[in-house]
């Protein structure tokens, strides 16, 4: 899965090493024309030896996220009985030793360090309450009863949750039995709302290297609605990668909640790190399981084909079991269970087919699994992003090295020249400057046409700009304001294009800085270009609050009740709708004027960089210059100064070429994640 990336990334970081040695021998304490490189590349090594991958997993009540889990680390860290539901967010991570960290609802957190006290805290508080685990207690705990804070709940509120969980009603009780239900738990439970747990943190010693860079999230059932409580979305927004479990059952795919789920706004903020995860694949004939594949494929076609799986984490399970037996502890091991009659027939019937062969059944539990194409697939997703950015720091190192070699060539050059006639080397130096002063003289008048370009009145900017925000305004127009979704369509809607405007901030800025490389010469400190619109001021929170602000204001109070009159609060859902919908307008027409004045500034901010790089480079230049004429060394001392440079240029020859066949390799393979 990782171990192939960890490999890779050990070999950068030591070319990363390797070349650090030679760059400190070749600056000599002095300032040079790519120290702002260097500081580039430091960060970019830093970010790389802590990269970390956030994986969270969701799914319908029972989809076996637990069982997923377990397997996925090859640990059984979860509960997993098959009663079992997560409550509430479980993280997981790497930590030198097995403690368990929780947080409940009143901000106090207990801390556990004893196995034996961690899985008993876990089996009493990670997962439902046994008397009550036939209704959505996790949806019940983040919407009334923590709110609530020990408060008494007006009966209101009671009926208002009612319609929001009456889909969720998955095990289909008499309605007045689910009310019922609901109702005992949120009495039973309010009153000890403190003692309910939000967050479990959990850190092991895994063995395994390949997953000390991930942390791994539990998270509690997404409703029929496809509605997940906002803790979990919070960790939608910021996952490296969100697996919905879907468990198949029969010959066809009913995915209703992910669809709705796909359709929240809080996907909508990272659409490319979802995969679907269809479960208990075993159960299935391989007939089936394709078809539901393919039926997948037609139904969510913006996902990537390879990000839709099919596995059996119970298989995975015995595997990961029985890869710890030797041969005839196995054996054993199998023939007790079928004499026993315990033995699942999905298990049983590949080991007649392995012929009782140990390796040959592991690799047909391996199939059965399909974990290994879960791993392949997770990893070419997962990786990508790391991989281009090792391409890039191995890019950097071939820069300045190849900026080292250019300087000592022409060192070496000029001390040769200094040895056989100081009075022409002068003359040189003097008609290098004219070039010099030629050649700004030729920048300036192309970074003013560059500038015209981008920063006119009908500018590339401004028209991209007009077209994109006169798009975003004709799809909201065309949301129904009445609908029960007529916010999250907007919130989806709204970020969609928030998103589409960091894409076309960075397209601009990548078009600006390529033509001035093209019409001028590459410039080495792109990275330090102070850019700072891709963050633009309308956040979940923000959201969140315009919503919350306007709810009140769409609110109308009414009388009801014969003898004793009650007073209660509808929402008018189109009220509600236009008066948030416009607050959002005002801000997205905003941040689109701040879009292109910061757009504007940042063409400024290049040209003037360039030029200022130019006048650093000039500056440098003639400072080396001038030292070699100043130099006073023997023809000995420069003989030896000259070999030395040539032993420069030769190591920095042999580490670009490595770093070149790296940087291929590593190119290519991010090529292929593109195009597969």
């Amino acid at each position: 899965m990782i171990m192939n990336y960890k490999q890779v990334k050990a070999d950068v970081l030591a070319m990363y090493d390797s070349f650090l040695s030679q760059v400190e021998k070749a600056k000599d304490g002095k300032q040079t024309t790519y120290d702002a490189v260097l500081r580039k590349l430091q960060k970019d090594a830093e970010n790389i030896r802590n990269d970390i991958l956030l994986l969270l997993v969701v799914g319908e009540a029972n989809s076996g996220k637990s069982t997923f889990i377990n397997a996925y680390l090859g640990k059984e860290i979860l509960p997993m009985d098959a009663k079992q539901c997560t409550s509430c967010i479980v993280e997981i991570r790497y930590g030198r030793k097995y403690t368990l960290r929780a947080v409940y609802a009143d901000g106090q957190t207990k801390r556990l360090e004893e196995e034996r006290q961690i899985r008993d805290f876990l089996e009493k508080n990670a997962a439902i309450d046994e008397n009550y685990r036939d209704i959505p207690v996790s949806t019940i705990n983040q919407f009334l009863i923590i709110p609530s804070k020990g408060k008494k709940i007006p009966n209101a509120e009671i009926k208002e949750l009612m319609k929001m969980i009456e889909k969720d009603n998955i095990y289909k009780l008499d309605p007045q039995v689910y009310e019922q239900k609901v109702r005992q738990y949120i009495a039973n439970k309010a009153p000890l709302w403190k003692k309910i747990v939000k967050r479990i943190e959990i850190a092991y010693p895994f063995k395994d290297e390949e997953l000390r860079g991930i942390q791994i999230v539990d998270s509690p059932g997404v409703n029929a609605e496809g509605r997940v409580g906002e803790i979990t979305r919070e960790y939608i927004i910021n996952a490296s990668a969100v697996m919905f479990l879907k468990p198949i059952v029969g010959s066809t795919l009913e995915a209703v909640s992910f669809k709705k789920f796909l359709e929240s706004a809080s996907v909508a903020r990272n659409p490319d790190a979802m995969f679907l995860v269809l479960t208990r694949a075993a159960n299935e004939t391989p007939d089936i399981v394709e078809r539901i594949r393919e039926d997948a494929y037609r139904q969510f076609p913006n996902i990537n084909r390879k990000q839709i799986l099919h596995l059996d984490s119970k298989v995975e399970l015995f595997r990961n079991k029985f890869k710890e037996m030797g041969e005839e502890e196995l054996r054993s091991y199998i023939d007790r269970q079928i004499a026993e009659e315990k033995f699942d027939a999905f298990l049983e019937a590949p080991w007649y087919r392995a012929r009782f062969n140990r390796e040959s059944y592991l690799e047909k539990l391996a199939s059965l699994s399909n974990f290994d194409e879960m791993d392949r697939a997770l990893n070419q997703f997962a990786r990508r992003a790391q991989y281009i950015l090792l391409s890039q720091l191995l890019g950097g190192m071939i820069l300045v090295l190849n900026k080292i070699r250019a300087e000592q060539e022409e060192d070496v050059k000029h001390y040769r020249q200094k040895a056989k006639n100081p009075i022409e080397l002068a003359s040189k130096l003097e008609s290098a400057e004219e070039g010099l002063r030629e050649l700004q003289k030729k920048i300036n008048v192309t970074l003013k046409d560059i500038t015209g370009k981008y920063q006119d009145e009908n500018g590339v900017i401004r028209r991209r700009a007009d077209k994109e925000l006169k798009s975003y305004k004709m799809e909201i127009a065309r949301i129904w304001p009445g609908s029960s979704r007529s916010i999250d369509e907007l919130e989806k809607a709204t970020f969609g294009r928030i998103q589409m405007l960091a894409k076309f901030e960075e397209e601009m800025q990548k078009n600006i800085v390529a033509e001035c490389d093209e019409a001028l010469v590459a410039f080495s400190q792109k990275d330090e270009l102070n850019y700072t619109a891709l963050k633009p001021d309308l956040t979940p929170e923000m959201i969140d609050k315009i919503k919350a602000e306007h709810r009140s204001e769409a609110e109308h109070a009414y009388q009801s009740g014969l003898c004793f009159k009650e007073t209660r609060r509808k929402l008018d859902q189109s009220l509600y709708f236009n008066l948030v919908k416009t607050d959002i307008l005002k801000r997205v027409d905003a941040i689109w004027k701040d879009q292109v004045k910061a757009l504007l500034d940042y063409v400024a901010e290049v040209t003037d960089a360039y030029r200022g790089e130019l006048n650093q480079n000039a500056s440098l230049q003639k400072e080396r210059y001038k030292q070699i004429l100043e130099d006073k060394a023997t023809a000995e001392e420069m003989q030896a100064k000259i070999v030395e440079m040539e032993e420069t240029i030769k190591a920095a020859q042999l580490l670009v070429a490595q770093l070149k066949g790296m940087k291929g390799g590593i190119d290519r393979n991010v090529w292929d994640k593109v195009q597969h």
